[in-house]
């Protein structure tokens, strides 16, 4: 595994030390998150 992602867009789930915290909700989100199994990333 490697010690963070190098493309704009992609993300990384860690154990300790984040840069961010996500915090799950039901309700008026922020931001949506989708899993995706290819070409992740920012979409030109």
């Amino acid at each position: 595994m490697t010690a963070s992602p190098d493309d704009p867009g992609r993300r990384q789930i860690v154990d300790s030390f984040p840069d961010f915290k996500i915090q799950i909700v039901e309700s008026f989100p922020d931001f949506t998150i989708r899993y995706a199994k290819s070409s992740p990333g920012v979409q030109n």
